[in-house]
């Protein structure tokens, strides 16, 4: 029988492991996690691919040690333990009481002689101990029945051997190695001028520490011999420092160690608060499926029944089933509803297949659920509710205002939580698992249709129950919130009105255009092709960075300018912009790949997107996305149309308008400036707006010294970048690339930035202040966003954090004026009856499409709506242009 193996785990050493291997990661309380889901991930891993017969964690003590009381200096200058790193201590411990293994700790002693005692103990029982850590001092303990297992770059298992192989002496003679060449980590002396070759050297010679302190009189020609005879004390004690106690007072608990089951209710409960969803998913036995009384809707008396009950509780989470997950293109399935928690009922429409019984036609149940549903009498609460309302709208079920979005209340209460997914939140907050559609779809291309009504009955009234359950407990966190709660309700929950209207109008796109458009580039790429091939000598993949760079780089012998993160030569774009000037075939290169990206993003996919019924792209506008409260688009990405390069902006000439009508962009005029402006009160940059001139040109001024009519436009354009470099935080580094200046000189241009405008750098300082002791930042419309990164122990992430803390008060004020501009927009101009509507948004810019006639009407109340949207100490600005498409009215 072989022996039974044992894996002793030097928690620490592993702990520093993991934090360090690992970026920053907070759960969205901004509890720091990235340590503790690496240590967790390591200990499952080990579990799971040595298959121990024992475990044992082994934890260092808090306090001072016996080595500290013999040697005041012993890790003397090891740094603090950083705070994040410090706070997830604690739980690791939780974690690893949930999966029922023991931990060692013994008062005064180190994890090191506690493991050296359990290998000891061990070693006598007949047991193999291998233990886990990147400590070198443990290889003294290794033997025939220890061995030492790192991971520092892969995964190797020291015996004797390696051992010697590496560090040239057995492992008995590993502590008179340290004796005697000390060790810098744990601040051990050793003897100076005596490093690892020669304390080698000498334990070669003599054996031992001890025989070769003795013999030190025959090495006094040699100043490391001097130096062995008058630090011979210290030489002994820094052997005694380096030596791992295997005698302490521990038992070995062996029934105790056996690797068993963990506590799965304890691990769910610590993994949720946590948000280590995937170990919820991967390890920990799934959680009980959400349970409740769902029945079918059999028929339209049984719908008006339900919808009586439904006025009487007052209020009702709705849930539509489609078939398709574009709103635009989805027919509706099927409706579930709950109004009392635990309950829910399914009304299915339009099912197909054998045994389909459906209690009524479409334009039935919206007959008998439009009133419900638009009088105001009841609460409508939902999850994405922005997809039902343009779904009930295409089947004429118009006016519905929603009381709240569970989506959209997560997002606004926890911005950075990793998910606000229906099934995500259920998991955190109710602690159920949902049924999945494809634990109940047939196969992978069928639609939610082919459902039986049993399972689809299950499936949809469980998420409009949970939907409720899950607005109860937003209602308590608003509550307790009021600023959110606001937001929520006179920002957030209004504008998912405004973008469904953009979404179910859509914007009219030119597919012929785009046609002649694919065929020149396409023709152009060719030809590009050819040239690079001739430069070449011969063809290759142009699309392979590896292949690229054997031609640039080798068969050319062009300067190589950089490295990836692999090791590779860097073929990113801003190296080759470096080369292009004296190299063609690299503006040839840089050619190929501009328009070959605009072709394949854009010009050859838009069309795809076109809805045949009604000629028009249909995005999506998506609020629970970015944590500064910007929107996204999607499907396709209507924001990130290129406008920087002329090709680029070509594609914006196949946005258009309908006939009879011409497309606005309304675009804010340096509103992030404007608002730094506010917030911080700088005269002399408020007065810049206040004066009307060119900020640009007037920053200039002031940090170059000159009169305004006498700045260039070099000095423009620099301090351009300046303006709105510190707005996002830029450092002197960015800065001299950008300028292709010193650093010294970056330095000097950001110092007279800051001087020109003191007020500025104050608010700068005090935002970054207020936001480390408080833990969190606001727009001025009261949307936070908490920053664990300024607690990190890692001044890179601490930086990242304060360029947030600088940077989501102006972009989140900015995003939210532009939000509120949008709501006041769309309701002003239904009030108005003007047929004109908002199309798209791109951060700052709106795009209407305007009847011809309304043109000068519409300029009027956009300019009066977004100026207007919030009162600042300076005037807010509107750029309004008209023109026949999106690249004409641009400008």
């Amino acid at each position: 029988m072989p022996a039974k193996k044992l894996y002793l785990i030097d928690a620490l050493n592993q702990i520093h492991r993991a934090y360090h291997a690992l970026p920053e990661l907070t759960n969205s309380h901004g509890v720091p996690t990235n340590a503790t889901l690496g240590f967790v991930t390591m200990l499952r891993k080990l579990i799971s691919e040595e298959k121990p017969d024992y475990c044992g964690v082994v934890f260092d003590p808090p306090g001072p040690t016996v080595r500290h009381e013999e040697y005041a200096g012993y890790k003397s200058s090891r740094p603090e333990t950083p705070a994040d790193l410090r706070e997830q201590i604690p739980w690791i411990r939780r974690i690893v009481e949930a999966m029922d293994i023991p931990i060692f700790e013994l008062p005064r002693y180190e994890a090191d002689d506690v493991i050296g005692t359990l290998a000891a103990r061990a070693e006598e029982a007949g047991i193999r101990t291998v233990i886990v850590s990147e400590d070198k001092d443990l290889l003294q303990l290794v033997s025939d029945k220890v061995k030492l297992l790192t991971e520092r770059n892969q995964r190797y298992l020291y015996g004797p051997e390696d051992v010697e192989n590496k560090y040239g002496v057995p492992p008995r003679l590993m502590t008179d190695l340290l004796g005697l060449m000390g060790d810098s980590v744990d601040d051990i002396p050793g003897v100076p001028g005596i490093g690892p070759k020669r304390a080698r050297e000498l334990l070669q010679t003599y054996g031992s520490l001890e025989n070769a302190v003795d013999h030190a009189g025959d090495l006094a020609k040699y100043k490391y011999g001097r130096n062995l005879a008058e630090y011979a004390e210290q030489a002994h004690l820094s052997k005694r420092l380096a030596t791992i106690h295997t005698d302490l007072p521990i038992d070995l608990p062996l029934e105790a160690m056996g690797v068993g089951q963990p506590d799965v209710a304890t691990c769910r409960e610590i993994f949720t608060e946590l948000e280590f969803r995937r170990l919820l998913d991967d390890y920990v036995v799934e959680p009980e499926r959400a349970e409740g009384d769902y029945r079918t809707v059999a028929n339209s008396a049984e719908l008006e029944e339900a919808i009586i009950t439904i006025r009487e509780a007052g209020r009702v989470a709705i849930k539509l089933q489609v078939d398709a997950r574009q709103p635009m293109r989805a027919q509706i399935v099927g409706v579930g509803m709950s109004w009392e928690p635990g309950g829910g009922v399914y009304v299915p429409l339009a099912h197909q297949g054998l045994g389909a019984t459906n209690a009524m036609r479409t334009d039935e149940c919206l007959r008998l659920l439009s009133p419900l549903l638009v009088d105001g009498d009841v609460d409508i609460v939902g999850y994405d509710l922005k997809r039902d309302l343009i779904t009930l709208a295409r089947h004429e079920v118009v006016g519905v205002q929603p009381q709240l979005d569970i989506m959209l209340a997560s997002y606004v209460l926890h911005p950075t939580r990793q998910s606000h997914r229906l099934s995500a939140l259920a998991s955190d907050l109710l602690h159920v698992r949902t049924t999945q559609l494809k634990e109940i779809l047939p196969d992978r291309k069928a639609t939610f249709d082919a459902i039986p009504i049993a399972e689809a009955t299950r499936y949809v009234a469980e998420r409009a129950d949970l939907t409720l359950r899950l607005a109860i407990v937003f209602d308590s966190e608003l509550e307790a919130q009021p600023g959110l709660g606001a937001l929520l309700a006179d920002l957030e929950m209004p504008l998912m009105q405004v973008l469904a209207a953009m979404e179910l109008r859509g914007i009219r796109i030119d597919t012929g255009y785009l046609a002649e458009m694919s065929s020149q580039f396409g023709e152009r790429i060719e030809t590009l092709q050819a040239q690079i091939y001739e430069i070449a000598g011969e063809p290759f993949n142009l699309n392979s960075p590896k292949q690229l760079a054997e031609v640039l780089f080798d068969r050319l012998g062009l300067p190589a300018g950089g490295k990836t993160a692999k090791g590779s030569r860097s073929t990113k774009a801003e190296i080759l912009e470096a080369l292009a000037p004296d190299y063609p075939i690299v503006s040839q290169i840089l050619e190929y790949r501009e328009l070959s990206k605009l072709k394949s993003t854009y010009v050859d996919a838009l069309p795809g997107y076109v809805l045949p019924d009604t000629g028009r792209v249909h995005g999506s506008f998506d609020q629970a996305v970015a944590a500064t409260g910007r929107l996204s688009s999607s499907n396709p990405n209507l924001q990130n149309i290129p406008i920087r390069k002329s090709t680029g902006r070509q594609i914006r000439r196949a946005f258009i308008p309908a006939d009879g009508c011409l497309l606005m962009t309304a675009d804010y005029s340096q509103i992030e400036l404007r608002i730094m402006a506010h917030l911080s009160a700088d005269p002399a940059l408020q007065q810049a707006f206040l004066d009307g001139i060119d900020i640009h040109r007037a920053t200039a001024a002031q940090i170059f010294h000159v009169e305004p009519q006498d700045v260039s436009y070099e000095q423009r354009d620099r301090a351009k970048v300046i303006n709105f470099g510190v707005l996002y935080g830029m450092g002197p580094q960015r800065l001299a690339r950008e300028f292709n200046v010193s650093l010294a000189e970056a330095k000097d241009f950001i110092q007279r930035y800051l001087s020109a405008y003191p007020r500025v750098r104050d608010y700068l300082e005090a935002t970054i202040d207020r936001a480390r002791a408080e833990g969190f930042v606001t727009t001025l419309l009261g949307r936070v966003r908490h920053l664990p990164e300024l607690q990190s122990g890692r001044p890179m992430v601490r930086s990242f954090g304060e360029r947030i803390a600088v940077n989501t008060p102006l972009q989140g004020t900015a995003a939210d004026l532009i939000k509120l501009a949008m709501v006041n927009l769309h309701a002003r101009l239904a009030k108005l009856g003007l047929r004109s509507g908002m199309l798209i948004q791109v951060h700052d810019e709106l795009v209407i499409e305007v009847p011809e006639p309304e043109v000068d009407r519409v300029t009027e109340v956009v300019k009066q709506e977004m100026e207007g949207a919030i009162e600042l100490d300076v005037p807010l600005l509107v750029e309004i242009r008209v023109g026949a498409n999106w690249m004409d009215a641009k400008g």
